[in-house]
């Protein structure tokens, strides 16, 4: 892999599909290789080894009357 670039902080408020857009993305994993297939492995590999955890939000934006 040549670089993992973060785009957020822990805590960062992200939305997710179908309203996410490119700001929305955790990270993104650049990779290269001599061809395509070694690429895909690549980015597989980077993939399987990234843990992103979800919690609950921390306040409720909804109103119920």
């Amino acid at each position: 892999m040549e670089r993992l670039v973060l785009t957020h902080q822990v805590g960062d408020h992200v939305a997710a599909p179908p309203h996410a857009g490119l700001d929305d993305r955790l990270a993104f994993a650049l990779v290269t290789g001599p061809d395509a297939a070694t690429c895909q492995r690549r980015t597989r590999t980077a993939l399987n080894h990234l843990t992103v955890r979800i919690d609950q939000p921390v306040h409720v934006t909804a109103c119920a009357r």
